[in-house]
Order: C-alpha cells, then sequence, then structure tokens
C-alpha cells in the first residue's frame, strides 16, 4: 500500500508538471507570433513553402540549401492553417514544446524527476532557444529530434536494449536530415552505446553497438538522399556552403565574438552551473557523465570552426547545457537528500563521500543563488522576445508590398533581392532564385546566366532589387536596364537603393496612374524643359530635432534628356543656411536619366535627418536637379533660383 500510494503521487506530481509546463510554455510561443520582426531566413521559408504549396518542390524545383526534410517538417501547420509566415512559425514553436518534454524525459532516464524539473526550467527560459521557437527557422526542428536521440542513447545506456540504439539512430538521422549542423549530438549517443558494455567481450559488443547505431541513421540520411535527388542535394547543400566557406573565409576572432554577444543572453550562471556538473558527473558516475559532457562541447567547437557563422546557430548549444545541467542537479539531489521518491533503485551511484557532499551541496547553492539572481535579466529578454521586438529595426516594405499587389496579377511571377515582400504580396518568385542572397551572389554559385534564364522562363514581369543585390552581377544588371524601367526607387538606410522594375511591355501608364495617385501635393514645375515635377508627398511637416523627414517625389521626361541628373534635396534654417542636403541619381540604373525619352517616369523616395542639435523653428525644404558632369545645377524654367521650394518644416522640441 505505502508503495502504491508514493506511485500515485509520483504520478500525480509528472501530471502536475505536464500541465504547469504547458501552462507555460505555450503562450510563451503563441503571444504575437504573427508579428513581423525582419529576418531574411524567414523570409525564404515563407516563399519556399508558398511554392510547395503551388507544387513545386524542394532541391528538385525549389532552392533549398538546409537538409532534405528542412521544409517538408514546415509543410503541414504552413498548409492547414492559411499559409501565412504565423502558420509557418507554428512548427518550431509546437516542437520547441516537444523539445522541452525531450528534455525532460532524458534527464529524468538519467538522474530522476528532479533533474526532469531543472533540465526543462533551463530550456523553457532560456531566452535563445524561446526566440528560435518563434521563428521560421530549422534549428529548433533539427534540434528537437536530436534531443530524442540523446534521450534514447540513454535510455540504451541503462536498460540495453538495442530498439532504443535503433530509435537513436533513426532520430539522429532525423535530425541531420532536417539541418545537420546538429552533428554534434552523434557525439554523446555514439558514447553513450561505447560506454555501456561490460565483462568478457566488451570491446566487440561496444563496437557492434556503435555500428549499428550508426548504419541505422546512416541508412535513414541514404534513403532520404536518394528519394530526393543526390545530385540536387550536392549542389545545394555540400557545394554550395564549400563555396561559401571558401568566399567568406574564416576567422575563429570573429566566431568567438558573434557567438559570446547572442550566448550572454543564458547569464554566466548557466555556464557556470554547466562545468560545475559535468565536474560533477564526471567524479560520480563517469559514464554518464562523459556523454553529457561532451555534448555542449562539441557543439561549441563547431560553433567555432563553422564558417560562415550567423547569430541563429547560438541555439544549437543550448538543450546540450540544460539537459547537463538538469542531470547534475538531479545526481547531486540523489546523492545528498538519501535515498526514496529521488533516488532511481536501479543503476544508483551510491551516497557521495562526506567531503564531496559537502563541497558539492556548497557550490550548488552558490550557483542556485548566482542563478536566481540572473532570473529578472533571462525573464526581461523572454518579454522582449514575446513582444517580438527585434534586435535591430527592421526595414519594412509596405510601401513595394502593396505596389507589387497593383502592379501584378495573382498568378504573375516576380523576382526579388528580398523574399518577405513576394511572400507578403502572395506573388511567387522562381524557384531556383527563392535565395538571392549576397552569400550565393559572392560564392558565385548564382550567376547572370541562371538568373536571366529563370526570369525568362517563368516570364517575370516585376524585379525588386537592391542596388547591392543581384544588381552587383554586372552582365545581369546590363540585362535590366535593357528590358526593365525602374518605377519607384526607395532609399536605404545603408545608402543604397531599391527599386521596383516593371518589364517595358507592361503598362506603364496604368502604373504611373498608381504611383501619381499617392501623392499628396501636385506640381507642374519644370526643368531645362526636360523634366517635370510631377509632385512630392512629405511625411509629416513637423519632426523633432534628431528625427528624419520622409519625401517622395515623382518624376517624368518632357524632351529629350541631356546628362545623369541628380536629384538634390535640402532642408535649410530660418537664416537661409544649409542644415541638410541629400543628393543621388534620379533615374538609377546604369545610364540614369541619360538614356531616357520622353514619357519615362520615376518616383523616388529619399530622406533627410536633422541632428539633435537643431534648434526648434521652421525650416524651408527645396529640390534641384545637378549635372553631375558639368557639375552645375539645372535651373527650374520660369524662375531666377537654382532650387524649387517645396514647403515649410516646422522642427519642435
Amino acid at each position: 500500500m505505502p508503495g502504491m500510494r508514493v506511485r500515485r503521487l509520483g504520478a500525480l506530481g509528472d501530471l502536475v508538471g505536464v500541465l504547469a509546463l504547458l501552462a507555460l510554455a505555450v503562450p510563451m510561443r503563441l503571444v504575437n507570433l504573427e508579428a513581423f520582426v525582419g529576418k531574411f531566413d524567414e523570409g525564404i521559408r515563407g516563399e519556399q513553402l508558398l511554392l510547395m504549396s503551388a507544387g513545386f518542390r524542394p532541391f528538385r524545383d525549389i532552392f533549398a540549401s538546409q537538409g532534405p526534410l528542412s521544409l517538408d517538417i514546415f509543410y503541414p501547420t504552413f498548409a492547414l492553417f492559411g499559409q501565412s509566415l504565423a502558420a509557418a512559425r507554428l512548427t518550431p514553436a509546437i516542437l520547441s514544446i516537444a523539445g522541452l518534454f525531450a528534455c525532460g524525459w532524458a534527464a529524468r532516464l538519467a538522474a530522476g524527476p528532479v533533474a526532469a524539473g531543472a533540465a526543462v526550467i533551463v530550456l523553457l527560459l532560456s531566452p535563445t532557444y524561446l526566440k528560435n521557437s518563434r521563428l521560421a527557422l530549422v534549428e529548433i526542428p533539427a534540434l528537437v529530434p536530436a534531443l530524442a536521440a540523446v534521450g534514447a542513447g540513454l535510455a540504451f545506456q541503462r536498460r540495453g536494449e538495442r530498439r532504443w540504439l535503433v530509435a537513436s539512430g533513426l532520430l539522429v538521422g532525423l535530425a541531420l536530415l532536417i539541418k545537420p549542423m546538429v552533428v554534434p549530438a552523434v557525439a554523446p549517443i555514439t558514447l553513450a552505446s561505447l560506454l555501456r558494455a561490460s565483462g568478457p567481450g566488451r570491446p566487440v559488443r561496444a563496437l557492434g553497438d556503435a555500428l549499428l547505431l550508426l548504419g541505422v541513421a546512416a541508412v535513414a540520411v541514404g534513403a532520404v538522399v536518394l528519394a530526393v535527388g543526390p545530385v540536387e542535394v550536392y549542389e545545394q547543400m555540400v557545394r554550395f556552403r564549400l563555396a561559401s566557406r571558401q568566399i567568406e573565409g574564416w576567422s575563429l576572432k570573429e566566431n568567438w565574438s558573434a557567438m559570446a554577444g547572442e550566448l550572454a543572453d543564458e547569464q554566466l550562471a548557466l555556464y557556470a552551473a554547466a562545468a560545475a556538473a559535468a565536474a560533477y558527473l564526471l567524479l560520480v558516475r563517469p559514464r554518464l557523465g562523459l556523454p553529457l559532457a561532451v555534448w555542449p562541447l562539441a557543439s561549441f567547437g563547431l560553433l567555432m570552426v563553422y564558417s560562415p557563422l550567423q547569430f541563429k546557430h547560438a541555439v544549437i548549444m543550448i538543450p546540450p547545457l540544460a539537459l547537463l545541467v538538469g542531470v547534475g542537479v538531479g545526481q547531486w539531489a540523489m546523492d545528498t537528500l538519501g535515498p526514496g521518491i529521488l533516488r532511481p533503485q536501479a543503476g544508483r551511484a551510491g551516497p557521495a563521500p562526506t567531503a564531496i557532499a559537502l563541497a558539492s551541496t556548497a557550490i550548488a547553492l552558490a550557483l542556485a543563488l548566482w542563478y536566481a539572481a540572473s532570473l529578472p535579466a533571462i525573464l526581461s529578454l523572454d518579454r522582449r522576445v514575446m513582444t517580438s521586438l527585434p534586435e535591430n529595426r527592421p526595414d519594412t516594405y509596405d510601401d513595394e508590398i502593396e505596389l507589387v499587389g497593383a502592379f501584378t496579377a495573382p498568378s504573375d511571377f516576380i523576382l526579388v533581392d528580398e523574399p518577405s515582400v513576394a511572400f507578403a504580396a502572395r506573388r511567387l518568385v522562381p524557384p531556383a532564385l527563392v535565395d538571392t542572397s549576397s552569400l550565393r551572389i559572392r560564392s558565385r554559385t548564382l550567376g547572370a546566366g541562371q538568373v536571366i534564364a529563370a526570369t525568362e522562363r517563368y516570364d517575370v514581369k516585376l524585379l525588386f532589387l537592391f542596388s547591392d543585390g543581384l544588381r552587383t552581377i554586372r552582365p545581369f544588371a546590363d540585362w535590366v536596364d535593357d528590358h526593365f524601367l525602374a518605377v519607384k526607387i526607395n532609399e536605404r538606410r545603408n545608402g543604397k537603393d531599391r527599386a521596383l522594375y516593371l518589364r517595358q511591355d507592361a503598362d506603364l501608364g496604368a502604373a504611373r496612374a498608381v504611383l501619381e495617385r499617392a501623392l499628396e501635393q501636385t506640381s507642374g514645375a519644370t526643368f531645362g524643359g526636360q523634366l517635370r515635377l510631377l509632385g512630392f508627398t512629405l511625411e509629416r511637416g513637423e519632426v523633432r530635432p534628431g528625427g528624419s523627414l520622409s519625401l517622395t517625389l515623382g518624376w517624368q521626361a518632357i524632351g529629350p534628356v541631356t546628362a545623369d541628373y541628380h536629384v538634390v534635396t535640402i532642408l535649410r534654417d530660418a537664416r537661409g543656411q544649409i542644415v541638410e542636403q541629400n543628393e543621388r541619381s534620379l533615374g538609377g540604373g546604369g545610364e540614369g536619366t541619360a538614356a531616357w525619352e520622353p514619357g519615362r517616369f520615376v518616383f523616388r523616395a529619399t530622406s533627410l535627418g536633422l541632428r539633435s542639435s537643431d534648434p526648434s523653428g521652421d525650416y524651408r525644404l527645396s529640390v534641384g536637379l545637378y549635372d553631375s558632369r558639368a557639375r552645375q545645377m539645372l535651373q527650374p524654367d520660369g524662375v531666377d533660383v537654382a532650387e524649387l521650394e517645396l514647403a515649410t518644416v516646422r522642427v519642435r522640441s
């Protein structure tokens, strides 16, 4: 009867723990899940999934540089819940919760319920794990089966049943098929299998177990690669990664700096606790401690040698650390708090020596207090993640998204340098060009011939390009200037432009009408009988010191244009002194306005920044055209000044 009562209490405690975990984990992952945070990789993922919904397949059609199953793992929630960004993010959100349970299960197998609770708490509160749980990135979907694989490996080490070894091999194979970067998980599983065997014939049995594990994983990976297409997988994963590494180079200092900044969110107490847990386990249960200590070390080693390394990769460190800390806490609790519920009878190490017990207790209490003192900072970061505030203010593309919808039909293909624009506008891109990142361009795995061929094959009618994106491929830039016209140009914070281009056979009159309707003020001013200012929009007529003004100008050629004119926007104070000035080539493209014919138009958005020291008062905003070759202004017709005054701007503190 007492034993049954204990088991019932244990089952009730497990149920309460599960419900509490779900009550915390689910809202942390689902609140504000649809909020935009400006992740380029998420734009790629959304567009890849949109292409899948149109019948295209990864690798065969769609460029996919992650694992062969990296898109299939996302597709169910994407297809079932509205094909939105939030629907894509549901996959890592749901799987991250499964990862919490997998971590708790593995920890409990190793060192009892206290270990499970500690491991889950660390992983649940981790800002890095939470952030990646809320983004449509592949790291969490790959880490979850890796965690389960480690748990199955620990189950085999404890029970000796080879079905756990087979399950571990299948799970680690699945993890590698989603993202090969989780390969460090192979180390603890292999070590756990090697360290289990004992007695006569131990080396042979250990080797057989390891070969079984690795063989099952290899067969699983090989079967999927054969089904997807070995040549495509090699070209899009292996060759692309090798070329990227070659062009990007590698720097231990840069990798260390990137990861130190990202992993600092976890607070130093976690790493101290992991080091203490590793030392304690290696002392009292080395067969368990060695595999668990090797996993975070192998993950960190991979981060230090990986290139090109990105901040999102830091999350591969978190589950190994959480599991190590949890098992360390659980083992310490079993060794110091006595037998009973806390101490599993099978395979227990026995009470720790008194000196070790006293020292470990002092260290454990100090680390617990240190971690508790770190909780306010950790919880603050968690709240920031839940409100979907990005690390840096992202560019928004609402203007371009709206215009893409106005200029193209739902069935039209477009080509973009920013995939989130195509995804938000619900337009497809040529499948091979879903990722037009600078990495593909610099590594020369994406060339002008490929881009032009895909653009022509899919009858692309609209381009959205950055001046430092696909246009850096000179033959492609020349081809664009021959076949497309820039109709809307927006300046970017880095000093480069982003532009919408329409094919020359498009209905340009209708496009100009759409753009003109967005102008708040019309104008008939002409310059040198060559260019007319159609009108302008000033985002606001009042600004604070240190703020900025956003101005959109519409221009049209009314006669032969003789030079490549630059548009100059000028802000003057009450004394007529220039406070801020901006100069950009008006036309964009290779030849600028010198290649314009009568009727050609462009709408250009720019911004002017004020210094925080600029005094309050009224400022005059004006515009002019400058011939950079002749080094002189093109005077507005009918006036004796070189600039055309547009508006008065009030600066108010």
